[in-house]
């Protein structure tokens, strides 16, 4: 089953089984007071969205490929070639703000 709940046993867990499980538990709790206090964006779960939600994310998502589409047929009919050289640096090019 895909969604079946797994438990851990604690008289069964090894220190680097507790100790992982620590750092999850502490990445979780930072990630909830950062969502709390306005210091990132929290996002709700695909599961937990209603079908409304979920057509306008999708329509969301059309229009972004659209709109991606029609840049590259427009960069095609312009001649604007990108070489992998530039790909590469701007892959490692840190991220503008």
């Amino acid at each position: 089953m895909v969604n079946e709940k797994f438990y851990v046993d604690a008289n069964n867990a090894s220190d680097e089984d507790i100790q992982r499980g620590l750092e999850l538990l502490s990445k979780e709790k930072e990630r909830k007071h950062k969502i709390d206090t306005g210091q990132i964006k929290g996002e709700k779960k695909w599961a937990d969205l209603t079908e409304d939600e979920k057509e306008k994310a999708r329509q969301q998502g059309k229009r972004y490929n659209v709109r991606i589409k029609l840049y590259v047929e427009k960069a095609k009919i312009a001649g604007i070639t990108v070489t992998d050289d530039e790909v590469e640096e701007a892959l490692t090019a840190p991220a503008k703000a």
